[in-house]
């Protein structure tokens, strides 16, 4: 796993979802709709954060995606999960959940 320590921390051990999202406009409304199905089912333990390729370039460079929109799940820096590409799945969707229950369960249990 790689640490990005590149990204904005918090004192909190949440996970953070990083959704990357490039600038163009058309292309981010695109990306809202994902996330308000994204958020109905998302544990609200998660920190969402997103950054667009030209307010953060050198995030998105670290990152070295092959194509945004890219979502990115973390805790501490650690890159747990990620996907390129609009989420336009079920699965993509319930793998992402089950994720983060995952690393909520880990951070309970003080694993």
């Amino acid at each position: 796993m790689v640490t990005y320590s590149a990204l904005p921390t918090t004192a909190s051990q949440r996970p953070v979802l990083l959704v990357v999202t490039p600038s163009e406009s058309k292309k981010r409304a695109e990306v809202d709709q994902v996330m308000e199905t994204i958020q109905t089912g998302l544990n609200p333990a998660v920190q969402i954060m997103r950054i667009t390729d030209t307010t953060h370039p050198e995030v998105v460079r670290s990152f070295n995606f092959s194509a945004l929109p890219a979502f990115v799940l973390l805790q501490q820096g650690q890159e747990l999960w990620w996907h390129t590409g609009q989420i336009d799945s079920p699965d993509v969707f319930l793998e992402l959940y089950q994720q983060v229950e995952i690393i909520l369960h880990k951070t309970t249990k003080g694993s």
